[in-house]
């Protein structure tokens, strides 16, 4: 499969959530919160939420912290090939997309398509929820 095929073949899987009619109220399981880092970077200003319904759809919170803005994540992932794919609000030029297994790693790589023309390759790096003090 070429680039710009697999970048399609990603977007065409975050449409899928995009289109979904998927309630909040639906059981949703937590994929994890990701701190997205490229290259040797050891801080973010980037974390991703998300979680995922029995049917494959995916909703969570994209926080940009440069900008102090939350966005919507849509994305849904395709049970045969085990991929997730997701967009940052209900844009359709920028999709982000890892295997399902690697979500559930400390480290996750993934891709974020711009376009069919260009792919950057990043790091999903799991944050761990802070632990509280045990009660006296």
């Amino acid at each position: 499969m070429t680039a710009p095929q697999y970048a399609t073949e990603a977007t065409t899987i975050a449409d899928k959530g995009q289109t979904s009619t998927a309630a909040p109220s639906e059981d949703w399981k937590p994929l994890g919160v990701y701190a997205l880092v490229q290259g040797d970077e050891k801080t973010s200003n980037n974390i991703f939420q998300l979680a995922v319904n029995k049917d494959g759809i995916i909703r969570g919170n994209y926080y940009d912290g440069l900008m102090d803005t939350t966005t919507e994540v849509y994305g849904s992932v395709d049970k045969a090939a085990q991929r997730a794919a997701w967009t940052i609000g209900k844009k359709k030029t920028a999709s982000s997309t890892a295997g399902v297994y690697n979500l559930t790693q400390p480290e996750c790589p993934c891709l974020i398509h711009m376009g069919t023309t260009k792919s950057v390759q990043m790091l999903l790096v799991r944050v761990d929820p802070p632990k509280t003090p045990a009660t006296k």
